[in-house]
């Protein structure tokens, strides 16, 4: 289970099954080693979680070889990192994040109804989805209803035991990262902080992609940016204030950051 966390897929492919009906393992002494290294350790999962990361398969790139590729299209055998998508709670813990509104303290209680007042039957069952800037896994879930976003982004099904999840790519999703209010507010909070950033669009624009992605793109690419940035604060002209046509303009460019495989995979 800790590979699979950290490379998306186990050393058995059937995490719940280690019998005869389930897949033999890529790698077995590999597995093997690797039960033997916990045990010593005093059964500590950080060791185990540092020895992994510590290993040059964990640091490769997801960066294609043909030769490789021809030989093992389905990277059985570990030559680069599989490129994954991130899940549905770590999609929404980074927008908060990065735009400084995720809220670190431990949330009080869920607010649910006063007991005197239920009238809740089986078929009128309780439901409800509390708003909030924690993180996800301070989400209500209810077993009879999944919360509509973990839904939508593959979270695992409540009424059963899951050891891996089928992460999907469908057009409600899609829809979901381009009109939600959430992925707005968290868009305008990012612009808000590189607008607060001191230099020109261009420091601007490469503190955005290098916070937002981790990395600084080629000049073309940054420079096509801020033409956007530019052409979208030209159009609201007269329609704003100075300062907040800036931020509108720059929270434009947050919702194409926060939404493009940049910032929803991990490379």
């Amino acid at each position: 289970r800790v590979w699979q966390w950290h490379f998306g897929e186990g050393l058995v492919t059937t995490p719940s099954d280690f019998g005869s009906r389930g897949e033999r393992p890529t790698h077995p002494e590999l597995l093997d080693w690797l039960a033997g290294e916990f045990i010593a350790s005093g059964w500590s999962v950080k060791s185990l979680h540092r020895l992994i990361m510590n290993s040059r398969t964990y640091q490769l790139a997801s960066v294609d070889d043909e030769a490789n590729l021809a030989a093992d299209p389905g990277n059985r055998w570990h030559w680069r990192y599989s490129r994954r998508s991130l899940d549905a709670e770590s999609i929404r813990d980074a927008m908060l994040a990065i735009s400084d509104r995720l809220d670190r303290n431990v949330p009080e209680a869920h607010p649910f109804p006063a007991v005197d007042k239920w009238a809740f039957t089986i078929h009128n069952p309780f439901h409800a989805v509390y708003d909030s800037n924690h993180r996800s896994v301070y989400l209500m879930v209810q077993r009879n209803r999944r919360h509509p976003y973990l839904a939508l982004f593959d979270a695992a099904d409540p009424n059963q035991s899951i050891a891996s999840r089928q992460p999907t790519t469908t057009p409600t999703q899609a829809l979901f990262l381009m009109n939600s209010p959430f992925v707005h507010e968290v868009s305008d909070g990012f612009a808000r902080r590189v607008v607060s950033v001191s230099g020109d669009d261009h420091a601007k624009m490469r503190w955005a992609f290098e916070t937002a992605h981790g990395q600084i793109p080629e000049d073309a690419v940054v420079d096509d940016a801020i033409a956007f940035v530019a052409a979208y604060r030209e159009k609201l002209e007269g329609n704003d204030s100075t300062g907040e046509k800036d931020i509108a303009a720059w929270s434009a460019l947050a919702r194409v950051l926060l939404t493009s495989n940049a910032f929803l995979y991990v490379d």
